[in-house]
């Protein structure tokens, strides 16, 4: 994951952006903004001494088996990371987390999102490296989606509101069990997007969708090596 984060931040030209923001598991120069000069909390406990003044919580390998509930309690959370953790669901009231816009959690177990999750305004979500199968409608229905990680899971199909993602810069979606074929013309709704990682081993598919890339000046990397 660290390497495609690092060619994101190369192909967006995200100078800016420093290493210890990178190292949060984040790349939108969005998230960077919303980042920058503001207090990262490490620790529930020093978290839950202010939990007014909390709004990024980064909760990296913590040995958590379960959602953290302490977390509703930061009104004001806007980044959360609870990345390489054991954590297999995902509780309905993530939707009180009005003002989150960046979330990362990679690296744990979840097999599905609740409803809930459709709820929320991200601009950066990253569920690599889980147990899900399917990309939940509570995904696509996030109008101002700007990145979307969601590789080496075990997703078949690509729901077609997936195209509705008009903000989406950057799609990460690898894994060898797709067998969605990507509509063209349909992909020409994502105005935006400029970074595609896919898995495919369908031959005329990499060619169709390089081909479009290429003339929309995108990066196209099929890990799959086509």
């Amino acid at each position: 994951m660290k390497k495609y984060i690092l060619l994101l931040t190369f192909f967006f030209k995200i100078i800016t952006i420093s290493a210890q923001f990178v190292d949060m598991g984040f790349t939108s120069e969005y998230i960077d903004s919303v980042a920058r000069g503001k207090i990262r909390y490490t620790s529930l406990e020093e978290a839950l001494k202010k939990p007014e003044k909390v709004e990024i919580l980064i909760l990296k390998n913590k040995g958590f088996k379960t959602f953290p509930v302490e977390t509703f309690k930061f009104k004001n959370l806007q980044i959360l990371n609870l990345d390489e953790n054991q954590i297999s669901e995902i509780l309905s009231q993530i939707n009180q987390l009005k003002k989150l816009v960046g979330f990362s959690i990679q690296m744990n177990q979840l097999k599905t999102l609740p409803n809930e999750f459709g709820e929320l305004n991200l601009i950066e979500l990253n569920l690599g490296e889980n147990l899900l199968t399917e990309i939940s409608y509570s995904i696509t229905n996030q109008k101002n989606m700007r990145n979307l990680l969601i590789d080496e899971n075990y997703i078949e199909i690509i729901p077609f509101n997936i195209y509705n993602l008009a903000n989406l810069e950057a799609f990460f979606i690898e894994s060898l069990k797709v067998k969605t074929k990507f509509n063209i013309d349909s992909m020409k709704k994502l105005k935006k997007l400029k970074v595609f990682y896919i898995c495919t081993e369908d031959k005329i598919q990499f060619e169709d969708l390089y081909k479009y890339l290429k003339k929309e000046n995108s990066f196209f990397y099929n890990t799959c090596g086509n």
